[in-house]
């Protein structure tokens, strides 16, 4: 429970919202589809634990979920707000590694191609790294 209310007041620290007002005003149903979106894709707490938080059924959690992109495409602030929250976790490795396979879809090819190198090379360095650090040992 602490992290849906950790979540609960960023977002209206962010966006003035509160995501559990009950309402079906679109502001709301947006920051409302934030809350659930972030709790589902990247704390991975599921549909059920989400509804029962929100006091709905686990079918409103997949219908929000369904149309958060929709939601962002017609409302950008969602994104912006969206990048404030993730920025503003505390535990932000596990966090940030969602968001990185959340966007791998979005990108081109070439960017693909260009981006595995690079993790290629992060990780070769970091094997290095490890094998230097256990020969000290």
């Amino acid at each position: 429970m602490i992290i849906e209310q950790r979540v609960r007041r960023e977002i209206q620290k962010i966006s003035g919202i509160d995501p559990f007002t009950r309402t079906r005003k679109r502001e709301v149903v947006e920051a409302r589809g934030l809350y659930i979106n972030m709790l589902y894709k990247y704390h991975k707490k599921g549909c059920s634990e989400i509804a029962k938080g929100l006091k709905v059924t686990h079918a409103t959690i997949l219908h929000s979920i369904k149309n958060f992109d929709i939601y962002v495409r017609f409302n950008p602030k969602l994104k912006e707000w969206l990048e404030k929250a993730l920025r503003s976790e505390e535990d932000i490795i596990p966090i940030r590694k969602e968001y990185i396979k959340d966007k791998l879809d979005y990108l081109k090819s070439k960017d693909i191609l260009e981006l595995s190198t690079i993790v290629r090379d992060m990780y070769e360095e970091a094997l290095i790294e490890q094998n230097r650090i256990e020969e000290e040992l």
